[in-house]
């Protein structure tokens, strides 16, 4: 995705850093685009790639914690996950990867403020693993997230 500084800058970004006296690296992460779908290449090649930089960020900062797997990531890839992963939905029992089937560990109530019907509709996020459309399909709003 390349949100940050690109793989050639990398050495003078750890250099400059390394030479502030209160600022330091304690940590290195990424996701991996499509560690549950098909293109595994793709994957090997995130995993790659993330080694070689955790290896530049090292030479500067050599405890660096390195965490790139979610869930379906960890279970997938036992290279994926150096230091630490990132089981977030997991700890809820949800896991995309096929054949898996994970027991909550922790769940989450929320307080319903509204349910609406809506016919022939569009969907408002979708991905290449969204549900069909349909010509009905019920849209509920909650009351969720920090200090809800």
């Amino acid at each position: 995705m390349n949100r940050g500084r690109g793989v050639h800058e990398l050495h003078a970004v750890c250099q400059a850093v390394s030479r502030l006296e209160d600022i330091g690296c304690n940590g290195v992460y990424s996701h991996l685009a499509s560690a549950i779908h098909k293109d595994r290449d793709l994957t090997l090649k995130q995993l790659e790639l993330f080694a070689q930089q955790c290896g530049i960020v090292r030479g500067y900062f050599p405890e660096t914690i390195r965490h790139l797997s979610n869930t379906s990531a960890a279970l997938s890839f036992t290279d994926a996950h150096p230091d630490m992963a990132r089981v977030g939905l997991g700890m809820y029992g949800y896991c995309d990867k096929a054949g898996i089937t994970l027991k909550p560990a922790k769940s989450v109530h929320c307080l319903l403020l509204k349910l609406r019907l809506l016919t022939k509709a569009k969907a408002l996020v979708t991905t290449e693993h969204s549900p069909p459309k349909s010509e009905r399909t019920e849209v509920v709003v909650i009351n969720g997230g920090y200090g809800s």
